[in-house]
């Protein structure tokens, strides 16, 4: 866990799986993957994918917009670190979901 904020929670071996396939899919490809993507690569149902996806993001690790397709962004890394994203989570208007 991040030294910098001891209130962020720390990440099940499954949950880093999956943030860590997120970033990397979105640097490679300058968008986030499909809930089918990430599914496929952590070897998990559609409905496990987005579990996961929800889990990282009330634990804010994830921002993302309702009803918005590839619009999860990243804003820790899987140590809970703050990241510097080209967004910042600030372009997901009022529909962004709070972690």
């Amino acid at each position: 866990m991040a030294d910098e904020n001891s209130t962020i929670p720390e990440l099940s071996a499954k949950e880093r799986e999956a943030l860590a396939f997120i970033r990397r899919y979105s640097a490679e490809n300058g968008y986030p993957p499909t809930i089918m993507e990430l599914a496929s690569v952590t070897n998990v149902t559609p409905t496990g994918a987005r579990d996961r996806i929800n889990s990282l993001t009330l634990k804010g690790y994830l921002t993302r917009a309702r009803g918005r397709s590839r619009s999860i962004v990243a804003v820790r890394d899987e140590d809970g670190n703050a990241l510097l994203t080209e967004h910042g989570g600030a372009d997901l208007g009022p529909e962004a979901v709070s972690p």
